[in-house]
C-alpha cells in the first residue's frame, strides 16, 4: 500500500476533523480512510454506496441529534473494485447546502480521467469546500501523494505526520515534476 494513502488520511480526517465534527463515508471508501476516521475524536457514520441521498440522511439525522461541528463528506472519485464513479455533483451540492467539506480519493483516477489527467475532480477546482488526493504511486510512478485545497484549508496546520514528517528527497520531487509534465 502507498505508505501516504494509509498515513496520510490518519492525518487529514484526524487533524482536520475535530471532536464535534461528523465524518460521512461512503461504504466502499479504502480501508485507509475507514482507518484514518476510527483513530480520530471525530463522530463517523458510513452511507451506501454512490448514493447521495444516504449520505444527506446521514448528515440530516446526526444535526439534531448532536452535531454543532462541521461535516466532511468522504469519497473516492474512481472505486476501483466496480469502476463506479461517484456522483461528484451531487455530493458537491449536499456539501454546499450543508456547509460542509469533501475529501476525494484520486488514487484511481489521477493520470488517466479529467482534464489533463488531473482526475475527475478537475472540473470542481478552486472550490472552497473541496480537499482532493492525487495519490503519487500508481500513473504518476513515484510515492506519496499530493493533497490540493483551498486557501481556507490550507491555512490549517494541525497535521502532525505532515509537520514533523521528513521531505521528500530531491530524486523523487523531481520524478513527480517530470511525471507531472509529461501529463
Amino acid at each position: 500500500m502507498n505508505e501516504f494513502r494509509h498515513c496520510g488520511y490518519v492525518a487529514v480526517l484526524t487533524r482536520l476533523s475535530q471532536q464535534d465534527d461528523l465524518l460521512v463515508l461512503d461504504s466502499l471508501v479504502h480501508a485507509s480512510i475507514h482507518e484514518g476516521a476510527r483513530t480520530g475524536r471525530a463522530a463517523f457514520r458510513i452511507s451506501a454506496h454512490n448514493n447521495p441521498q444516504a449520505i444527506e440522511s446521514a448528515i440530516c439525522d446526526w444535526r439534531p441529534a448532536a452535531g454543532a461541528g462541521r461535516v466532511w463528506i468522504v469519497v473516492e472519485s474512481l472505486y476501483s473494485m466496480d469502476g463506479e464513479v461517484a456522483p461528484l455533483g451531487d455530493l458537491l451540492g449536499i456539501a454546499h447546502l450543508h456547509d460542509s467539506f469533501m475529501v476525494v480519493d484520486e488514487a484511481h483516477a489521477t493520470g488517466v480521467y479529467g482534464e489533463q489527467g488531473r482526475g475527475l475532480t478537475a472540473a470542481y477546482e478552486g472550490r472552497e469546500n473541496l480537499l482532493v488526493v492525487h495519490t503519487c504511486g500508481k500513473a504518476l510512478g513515484t510515492s506519496g501523494a499530493l493533497v490540493t485545497a483551498s486557501g481556507v484549508l490550507r491555512t490549517i496546520n494541525r497535521c502532525r505526520p505532515f509537520i514533523f514528517a521528513t521531505a521528500r528527497s530531491l530524486v523523487m520531487a523531481v520524478a513527480l515534476r517530470e511525471s507531472l509534465l509529461i501529463l
